[in-house]
């Protein structure tokens, strides 16, 4: 259970830096809710189905896929609270 935080924080942490690097760039438009979906299948199929292929150092874990979804919520909330602040930084 002590380790499951990292995979709780991976996908928030992801996203955030998306945003950053999108504001970088000057894309003002808001993340779709899609991008966090696809963020949160991308890791599940990467770390939890491919990954587990080729090295024994990673075990797939159906544990770790509620995390991977439970940091897109998270995320998903983040955002939806600063849109209350600030309109239109996601999109539903």
């Amino acid at each position: 259970m002590l380790y499951y935080w990292q995979d709780v924080v991976a996908v928030p942490l992801t996203l955030l830096i998306v945003c950053l690097v999108r504001r970088l760039r000057g894309m003002c438009e808001p993340m779709p809710i899609s991008h966090i979906v696809g963020t949160v299948i991308a890791f599940a199929v990467v770390f939890e189905m491919i990954l587990p292929l080729f090295s024994s150092r990673f075990t797939p874990d159906v544990w770790d896929l509620w995390c991977y979804i439970l940091g897109g919520i998270i995320f998903y909330l983040f955002i939806r609270a600063k849109r209350l602040l600030k309109p239109k930084l996601i999109e539903d």
